[in-house]
């Protein structure tokens, strides 16, 4: 943009209204014809240091110069050049007149606003933004003008896709509403019935602990000690059966059945005892306190 600008400079028209008063003298001393020598010679009575002032001559210029040869030619160039040495002829005067100068200066430049607006833009969502066009630093612009323009085919595409998934999510929102609902509904029935369980459970393990356990760990002492009476009883019968036998020296069917009776009694009890050893040792150290602790967790 190019301004043109009208300027003042007191100071400056100053120096060059100076500068022509003194360059004047010089230009009309350099334009005036040059003068006879007898023009030039002062009269022989007057002084030497006064001043000459420059005075009209009403005779023409060509009778002074018929008239000047008439006078010592011998001498007048003489004087002329001694005059010429001594003083050199006073400039003539000019009347200035007081006045401004207009100087015109063409200069290139810019108009910048006092008040300025920063623009920014800081998305919440998308932040790969790619300015394609924004207008010139200085232009003219009123409301509603487009000041940047960005890249938005990517966010084009992402809007595209939400707004296809829009109608799945509004599904799903509507799906968990109505879960969110029923829960309501179920969740004090819920908690009533976890409530009880856990009152049950604390009554089953405090009669399990106080109860229950000492009774199962008794019942396996019980079991092996029948099992080894038994097996007592019947060791117990068959010795006496055979001492009896062997005294009356009498081997009889009936005798030898009833002996054999017992001793496969005895047999069975002692595999009974074996198998009631196992279970005992299981229960006492295995099951029972494996329920306790199950028992103990459900409180």
């Amino acid at each position: 943009m190019k301004t043109r600008r009208f300027l003042n400079f007191p100071p400056l028209a100053s120096w060059a209204c100076l500068g022509l008063i003194m360059a004047s003298p010089l230009a009309l001393q350099a334009q005036e014809p040059a003068k006879t020598p007898a023009a030039n010679a002062a009269p022989a009575g007057k002084s030497a240091d006064k001043p000459a002032v420059a005075k009209p001559d009403p005779a023409p210029q060509g009778k002074t110069a018929a008239a000047e040869p008439a006078k010592k030619e011998g001498d007048a160039p003489k004087k002329e050049d001694k005059k010429d040495e001594a003083k050199p002829a006073e400039p003539a005067l000019h009347k200035v007149k007081k006045g401004e100068f207009e100087l015109k200066v063409t200069l290139d430049g810019v108009f910048e606003s006092a008040g300025q607006t920063p623009i920014s833009l800081s998305p919440e969502a998308w932040s790969d933004l790619t300015i394609v066009s924004v207008v010139d630093h200085g232009t003219e612009v009123k409301k509603g003008d487009v000041l940047v323009k960005f890249e938005t085919k990517d966010l084009a595409e992402q809007i595209a896709d939400l707004e296809k998934s829009q109608p799945l999510a509004e599904l799903n929102l509507k799906l968990a509403r109505q879960e969110l609902e029923t829960l309501e509904k179920t969740t004090p029935l819920s908690l009533d019935s976890a409530r009880r369980t856990k009152m049950e459970t604390e009554q089953d393990f405090a009669y399990y602990e106080d109860t229950g356990r000492p009774m199962d760990e008794k019942d396996a002492h019980e079991d092996l000690k029948r099992i080894e009476q038994s097996l007592s009883y019947a060791q117990e019968e068959l010795d006496q059966l055979e001492k009896m036998y062997q005294a009356d020296e009498l081997t009889e069917e009936t005798e030898e059945i009833i002996l054999k009776r017992a001793r496969n009694d005895v047999a069975y009890y002692k595999w009974i005892l074996e198998q009631t050893k196992a279970r005992s040792e299981r229960s006492l150290n295995t099951m029972i306190p494996r329920e306790h602790a199950a028992r103990q967790r459900g409180v």
